[in-house]
């Protein structure tokens, strides 16, 4: 009786030992070990019945860290293109990068089908390895890259020819039982140049479209137009928060009739206000009139050019170039410099030639533009330099 109970005593520590080695397994999210040694109709005591569900949960999602090991796991790329690699699948947003780990985007989902339909082989693993071997075939003279290519293209170029097919059929529209929040009509993904997007069957009659928001079992939802509480200060209709490829902005309801957009905040109470716009000098504070219509001159910018503009754009297109002095006071850069120290009348008209500033730099043209738009390179002054 007393040997009994040792061996049941052992073997309930036994037991024990592989359940707590389990559970702490299970909480630091390691994998178990194996049963422990067991032999043919040896009997086992009951210790305790634990009421645990478990599923199967999908593997962690990749990180850089992760990535580049399992690159180097299939014999993927080399070291010198590990960093390239991370980084072209982010520019071209194939994925996300969301609290350091990644997420396919639904570009990068459609790119992955083409891929794997037009081109099975070519994304294949084991052929980016083989691939990789035979290039230092080919580098240690064993493999002649002629070969190579020709073996490699004969498969490819017929490949790529049904590669269109492919494209056209995964980029067809999709529909989604989802109804047109405005006529009714069925809701279909389409594909445009900045990825899929919801748009309304009923299209040109209804132009409803949203962008494909997913939720987090992939189901597609539709964003639904948030109120501001602000009116638009062009027509008087309610501004609503849309959502663009920046973020969210302020657009006016009636779009597209009115086409009003703002960037707003939101102050600690959560009210929505108009981000306000820098102002550029007015013509108050720059004092200048255009000497060709008298209206005001106002700054204008053109990529990192600033320059001063007549007001009455299109009627008059009079521009000149400015700086500020020591105070910020705007001082106009008059083009009226006499060409080569004496004054040349225009060839065409008879009015006078100025300097004028371009893309390439100065150049003569006639005073009397628009009328007039003759123009002539400007040609520097020849200086004799005395030799000593």
């Amino acid at each position: 009786m007393k040997e009994e109970n040792a061996e049941e005593r052992k073997e309930s520590e036994r037991v024990e030992e592989y359940l707590e080695e389990i559970l702490r397994a299970e909480e630091n999210g390691e994998e178990t070990k194996t049963l422990p040694e067991l032999k043919i109709g040896e009997a086992l005591s009951l210790l305790e019945i634990i009421k645990k569900q478990h599923f199967t949960e999908p593997p962690p999602r990749f990180n850089e860290a992760s990535l580049i090991r399992l690159l180097e796991e299939k014999g993927i790329g080399r070291p010198s293109t590990y960093a390239q690699i991370v980084s072209t699948i982010q520019e071209r947003k194939y994925v996300e990068k969301n609290k350091g780990v990644f997420y396919p985007t639904p570009l990068g989902f459609m790119v992955n089908d083409i891929l794997i339909r037009s081109f099975p082989d070519l994304v294949n693993v084991k052929f980016t390895a083989e691939m990789e071997d035979q290039l230092d075939q080919v580098e240690e003279g064993k493999l002649k890259w002629v070969d190579l290519l020709k073996k490699f293209y004969a498969q490819f170029s017929e490949e790529l020819k049904r590669a269109p097919k492919t494209i056209d059929q995964l980029k067809a529209e999709t529909p989604t039982d989802i109804p047109c929040p405005q006529c009714g009509k069925e809701l279909m993904i389409r594909w445009g140049k900045k990825g899929e997007f919801l748009a309304c069957s009923g299209y040109p009659n209804c132009k409803f479209t949203s962008p494909v928001v997913r939720g987090e079992k992939g189901e597609i939802q539709v964003l639904e137009k948030k109120e501001s509480g602000l009116n638009c200060p062009n027509c008087g209709n309610p501004l609503v928060i849309r959502r663009g490829k920046n973020g969210e902005f302020l657009g006016c309801s009636s779009y597209p009739k009115c086409k009003f957009t703002s960037n707003f905040i939101k102050t600690e109470t959560g009210e929505i206000q108009l981000k306000e716009k820098v102002p550029t000098k007015t013509p108050s504070e720059t004092g200048i009139v255009c000497e060709k219509c008298g209206k005001p001159m106002v700054i204008k910018a053109k990529g990192k050019r600033k320059f001063l503009a007549c007001s009455g754009y299109p009627n008059c297109k009079n521009i000149k170039n400015y700086q500020l002095d020591e105070q910020g006071k705007i001082q106009v850069l008059e083009s009226t410099k006499e060409a080569h120290s004496q004054s040349r009348a225009c060839p065409n008209c008879g009015k006078e030639l100025v300097i004028k500033r371009g893309k390439y730099g100065p150049f003569l043209a006639c005073s009397g533009y628009p009328e007039c738009k003759y123009t002539e390179p400007l040609k520097k002054k020849k200086t004799s330099v005395e030799s000593k």
